[in-house]
């Protein structure tokens, strides 16, 4: 996955919320994620990044996709 496509991802979802100011962002260890043009739109975004554990097997990809279905609280 792209840097760029990301960053465009967190653009849309802050025009179509708002802001996204006090938001956590959680995602796993991938290149797009860990870079600093990432961590800079995050940081313009007002938005908090957290990181998962290297291995962890709460990001596995079925787990991922339980809680896409699931939706938020």
């Amino acid at each position: 996955m792209r840097t760029d496509l990301v960053i465009d991802a967190l653009a849309a979802a802050e025009r179509t919320r708002g802001s996204l100011a006090g938001a956590v962002i959680h995602t796993d260890h991938g290149a797009q994620y860990t870079s600093q043009a990432f961590a800079d739109a995050c940081r313009r975004a007002g938005v908090r990044q957290s990181l998962s554990a290297i291995g962890s097997s709460a990001t596995s990809p079925q787990q991922s996709h339980d809680l896409r279905i699931a939706g938020p609280g």
